[in-house]
């Protein structure tokens, strides 16, 4: 089925238009409701100060976070301008919920959530609304990413879906049936589709393949073998090998924290992502 309910997350001023910009792209191209969802944070002051003093530097921050809501709502109305279809504009307050829970909550009734890349490493300042990944995790639905910075002029055309034959990828790749099967190519990817020398290779992706032709997918299984670098550098080889202008793949096969301490394809990827990433957990 179409995607027909889609929910674009707009966590700041910085990063909104990009973000409203392929959710507006998207409603178009499957006829679907798009609602634009922002969610203003709690004052976040990261040393109490005492006194009087505590009470007015929350208030300060307050009153930022609320001109920048209302800017974030004017560029939404400038960027809707003209439109036959108005999507929906929803603003809440987060008051004492994290950011992510209150998105999480709105993004469950959506077929698509379409949200920032997240800030990955060490942070000198407080993103709350980085929760593309929360939400991926705990909603039950598919994830769009969206990089700040992306050279791509197209979504969907040409298509690298990551395979390795886990639940998450599976997920992903049928959550992702709307868009690939309007797309002009779709390179199915296994890397190491055997451990050892002495073991079968996994050729589930082949399976796959006829899997989503069977949906009109037009989809080719192929395989890397890597031994030198990793899963995250050889899925930005093939990108750019293809062309690609969306990533699909499973989110977070291990915990995110051992991703943390030893590296994945997941945290790679969201660390070094150049065009759209459709993940799915």
């Amino acid at each position: 089925m179409p995607w027909k309910t889609i929910l674009a997350h707009l966590p700041d001023e910085k990063r909104a238009a990009a973000i409203l910009a392929v959710g507006l792209q998207l409603a178009d191209r499957f006829d679907a409701h798009l609602i634009a969802l922002h969610v203003v944070p709690q004052p976040y002051v990261p040393i109490a100060p005492y006194g009087d003093a505590a009470g007015d530097i929350m208030e300060r921050e307050r009153e930022t976070l609320e001109a920048e809501a209302q800017r974030i709502k004017a560029s939404f109305a400038a960027m809707i301008a003209g439109r036959a279809v108005i999507p929906e504009y929803r603003q809440a307050q987060a008051r004492f919920m994290p950011v992510a829970e209150v998105v999480t909550a709105h993004a469950r009734c959506a077929d698509l959530v379409v949200a920032g890349q997240p800030e990955t490493g060490l942070r000198l300042d407080y993103r709350p609304g980085d929760v593309g990944e929360d939400v991926m995790m705990e909603a039950g639905r598919p994830v769009l990413l969206v990089p700040e910075t992306c050279s791509k002029t197209t979504l969907g055309e040409r298509v690298l879906l990551a395979w390795n034959g886990s639940r998450e990828a599976s997920r992903a790749a049928f959550d992702a049936l709307p868009m690939l099967a309007g797309a002009r190519e779709v390179r199915i990817l296994t890397i190491n589709p055997a451990k050892r020398l002495d073991e079968k290779p996994d050729d589930s992706g082949r399976e796959l393949a006829t899997a989503l032709g069977r949906h009109g997918v037009n989809a080719i299984a192929a395989w890397s073998i890597v031994h030198t670098h990793g899963i995250a550098e050889e899925l930005a080889s093939r990108i750019e090998d293809l062309g690609a202008d969306l990533l699909v793949m499973g989110g977070y096969g291990h915990s995110r924290f051992r991703e943390f301490l030893f590296g994945g394809a997941t945290a790679g990827m969201l660390s070094r992502m150049r065009l759209p990433v459709l993940m799915s957990h």
